[in-house]
């Protein structure tokens, strides 16, 4: 595939905000696949939209670093002067840490990066102001971090994603989805990696599974009502992700990270209407 650059003007997604939803899952081995394909991804899709013009929005945690860190590394190489990446904490991840320690990761950054702090609802705080005595509830605290990354964005990108062990009410990339669905925003379901992104992409029809192992993806049928509900909201067909359903369908199966970025890409611009010629 033409490279994602050369398809859309250097412009085409200012003003654009995407989140990034992406976490290793228990398919890779068997796909042949190990975390570093996912890493790659993620750095791909983040230079891509960099360099069209847009701006990525991460919610997790800092330490370990993991995709915060590739994220961040790709902002201190092709961002300019524009705020480039927003890195949202949940309240269950920044209450261990110190003002001092938050304030220093902030003052490391690129200019161009910058760190929200939001409360258990998901809404901005200061964290001067954090109440010490709060307990923190986990699964409230993620919700509200994914509903907030959701109202603040234009469009997800979903790579991957665990589908057991999770800590939230429900595996993250599961409920991002579901969020930007409602929010009747794109969400673009790059599931060859398999885990929670290639089940959303069966259960909306963009892959029909066929060329897949048994039981693939594992645990999936551990969230068939969730799945059910996401196939629901994505046939309603009112969201334009602009992509052909052969574009879906490769980034669906497709682990190939310079076709994963090249498809979101064109889709987010062509979405918002600055693509030039297809």
């Amino acid at each position: 595939m033409t490279d994602s650059t050369s398809l859309v003007p250097r412009n085409a997604l200012q003003d654009v905000a995407v989140g990034i939803s992406v976490s290793d899952s228990a398919d890779l081995g068997r796909l042949g696949l190990a975390s570093e394909h996912c890493d790659l991804a993620v750095a791909e899709i983040a230079r891509a939209v960099l360099v069209a013009g847009g701006s990525l929005v991460y919610g997790g945690r800092l330490f370990p670093t993991g995709f915060t860190q590739i994220l961040i590394d790709e902002v201190s190489r092709f961002a300019d002067d524009r705020d480039a990446l927003t890195i949202c904490l949940p309240a269950s991840e920044h209450s261990s840490m110190s003002v001092g320690e938050l304030g220093r990761f902030q003052d490391d950054q690129h200019s161009s990066i910058s760190l929200v702090c939001l409360d258990q609802d998901g809404e901005p705080i200061d964290p001067n102001r954090r109440d010490a005595d709060v307990i923190i509830d986990i699964p409230m605290a993620l919700s509200g971090m994914r509903r907030h990354v959701t109202s603040v964005t234009n469009a997800r990108v979903v790579v991957g994603g665990q589908l057991s062990g999770q800590q939230g009410s429900l595996p993250g990339i599961l409920e991002e989805t579901l969020f930007g669905l409602e929010f009747h925003r794109p969400v673009y379901v790059a599931g060859g990696f398999g885990g929670a992104a290639a089940a959303i992409a069966q259960a909306a029809g963009f892959d029909d599974g066929a060329w897949a192992p048994a039981n693939y993806p594992a645990h999936a049928d551990d969230w068939a009502e969730i799945l059910k509900r996401i196939r629901e909201l994505a046939n309603q067909g009112a969201v334009d992700d602009g992509l052909t359903d052969q574009q879906r369908g490769q980034l669906a199966v497709t682990h190939r990270a310079a076709d994963i970025a090249s498809i979101v890409v064109l889709g987010l611009a062509r979405s918002k209407g600055n693509a030039t010629s297809f």
